[in-house]
């Protein structure tokens, strides 16, 4: 299994997603406003953005892996002005 996480322009703010699964099977979804998290979201919703996703361990796996990458979309705080 595999998640990439990118954009395609600098100037986008939201984040492509690819999910391949373990017969090869990739599908491509993009987030228009990416949360810190999706620990909340449901196998179903998963299933909606990525039809490929039909095991609670692809679930879990794909959790983990944006729990690791979602870090490199965030913008950081603007500094405080002096």
């Amino acid at each position: 299994m595999k998640l990439e996480m990118y954009r395609k322009d600098e100037l986008e703010s939201g984040v492509h997603i690819t999910f391949t699964n373990g017969s090869g099977r990739s599908c491509t979804t993009y987030l228009t406003n990416p949360s810190d998290s999706i620990d909340h979201v449901h196998m179903e919703y998963l299933q909606e953005r990525l039809p490929n996703v039909v095991r609670r361990e692809q679930v879990e796996f794909i959790k983990r892996r944006y729990a690791e990458e979602i870090g490199r979309f965030q913008q950081p705080a603007p500094a405080p002005a002096f």
